[in-house]
């Protein structure tokens, strides 16, 4: 199983345990470490700067400052053994035992294995493993409770998102979970972990998380729970919002490939599949997507359906196999349809449609967008411009994206939708001179986009619409030429959808 270990490597380690010694010079002075653990003053000062921390400098700061083991190695509890609990000043002795022990294991060399002394070094070595062992068993006891209460305690300020605390705690738990080895606590601080990072901001991050948790899943020789198939829905949606949208097919179908036949047709299994055909969506296989997403639909029980129902909409949206107002009046609405719909009237520019979104879609109710989220403020701005109220709309479009930009993960990506959102909010506020060089800048960051990205098909041809209308001169001819016979290849692709972004030559 993949170690948790990787999560803090060993120079962030000593970077740790060197902070905490900088925090002993500041109460006692370098001086008075170095007579009391009979320490040269020049090797303290190196021990406080750089390098890796002998344990034999540790186990002498203990015993003559009465230093509590369990902060000096993992920050937890008080500074002094009087500051903490008998229960913390064990587990930190048990600490500093077993780092004495794994010495002890490291100090055998197996050079010196060889010769006449070699069942007896043998021995030793067998000797120093076994009380590793021991005392590893001994931690993991001690240890339990003390992760337990960290992860809780990670879990509680997630939940009020105090950010800045879990991430202290989190620092600390990773410190303890070296000397843990219940799988299920460090399995659901993995779990915790990423979504700390997607909250951060960092999906890059939270992505080896679910990488790593996937993995885990799959080493009982398949995904054979609902929370295995959790985790590879995680795993794969991330890779989605973080626009890598092929490697989230690979990745998908592999975790369908790799689901016990006791789960096939659950409801999360078919979930995994609607996800799957919102993958081919995008990547150009609407007609096998959609199927796909329709046989998902059809065999999951109706009270379930929400979630498919937002990748059945997106899809027959595309194949222009039903309008954002038929959409829009069907039966069991929800938050994540109504953000769809406001995304594809704004991207349409379908005025009338859009402006009875923004009047009914937008508020708190678990079935409106939040009036802060970028798609209501975009959504209301383009509302504005389409029906040509008056107020400086492009101006209140560009503060927008400073303060508020689109929730992309990926920094490429998000700069190609801001780019070509800002030109279209210029074409249509008749800002001529400042529509063309957004529209310019969004295809040279199209043009620039790595290939492990995907952008969104519709965003492409509101980009082709703005390059119809926003670059006129002869010497764009050319690439407006292109984007067009794009459209028209798209369109014969079976995306319908796409016809509202064609102009009349």
């Amino acid at each position: 199983m993949e170690k948790r270990k990787e999560a803090g490597r060993p120079a962030d380690y000593q970077a740790a345990v060197r902070d905490r010694l900088n925090e002993l010079k500041d109460r006692y002075g370098l001086s008075e470490i170095a007579r009391r653990t009979q320490t040269p003053l020049t090797n303290v000062h190196r021990y406080m700067r750089e390098g890796k921390v002998p344990v034999e400098f540790c186990s002498a700061l203990v015993d003559a400052f009465e230093i509590n083991p369990a902060w000096l190695l993992t920050g937890a509890g008080g500074a002094l053994l009087s500051e903490v609990d008998p229960g913390t000043a064990k587990l930190g002795g048990s600490m500093l035992e077993l780092v004495h022990a794994l010495n002890s294991v490291a100090r055998m060399r197996l050079g010196a294995l060889a010769g006449k002394d070699q069942e007896k070094k043998l021995r030793d070595l067998g000797d120093a493993i076994d009380t590793y062992e021991r005392l590893r068993e001994r931690m993991n006891a001690q240890t339990r409770p003390l992760m337990q209460e960290l992860v809780n305690r990670f879990r509680m300020f997630h939940k009020d998102m105090q950010l800045d605390r879990a991430e202290g705690v989190r620092k600390a738990a990773l410190q303890v979970s070296r000397f843990c080895d219940d799988e299920a606590l460090l399995y659901d601080f993995d779990r915790l972990q990423a979504m700390h990072e997607h909250l951060c901001g960092r999906v890059d991050n939270a992505l080896k998380f679910h990488q790593r948790l996937f993995s885990r899943n799959l080493l009982e020789g398949g995904l054979a729970t609902k929370q295995g198939i959790d985790e590879a829905g995680n795993y794969v949606l991330s890779l989605r919002d973080s626009g890598r949208l092929r490697e989230g097919l690979r990745v998908c179908q592999a975790a369908l490939d790799l689901t016990t036949d006791e789960m096939h047709g659950t409801h999360d299994y078919l979930e995994l599949e609607s996800i799957a055909g919102g993958f081919q969506l995008e990547l150009g296989e609407i007609r096998t997507g959609l199927a796909r997403i329709h046989a998902a639909y059809q065999a999951t029980a109706p009270e379930n359906r929400a979630f498919v129902a937002i990748f059945k909409a997106r899809g027959e949206l595309l194949a222009d196999l039903t309008s954002i107002g038929e959409l829009r009046r069907r039966d069991n609405p929800s938050r994540g349809r109504a953000r769809l719909l406001m995304r594809e009237a704004a991207l349409a520019e379908d005025a009338e449609e859009l402006h009875v979104l923004v009047s009914k879609s937008i508020g708190d109710s678990v079935e409106q967008v939040p009036s802060f989220e970028y798609e209501s403020h975009r959504a209301l701005l383009i509302d504005a411009l389409l029906t040509r109220r008056k107020g400086a709309h492009l101006r209140a479009y560009e503060k927008l994206l400073e303060t508020t930009p689109p929730p992309v993960n990926s920094p490429p990506l998000r700069a190609v939708m801001s780019a070509i959102h800002l030109a279209q909010a210029a074409r249509l506020a008749g800002a001529r001179a400042k529509a063309e060089s957004q529209t310019l800048a969004a295809n040279k960051a199209i043009e620039s986009t790595p290939p492990e990205f995907t952008i969104m098909i519709d965003l492409l041809g509101l980009h082709a619409r703005n390059v119809a209308r926003c670059l006129l001169s002869k010497k764009h001819a050319d690439l407006r030429q292109r984007w067009q016979q794009w459209l028209q290849d798209r369109i014969a692709q079976g995306y319908g959808f796409l016809r509202r972004f064609q102009t009349a030559p």
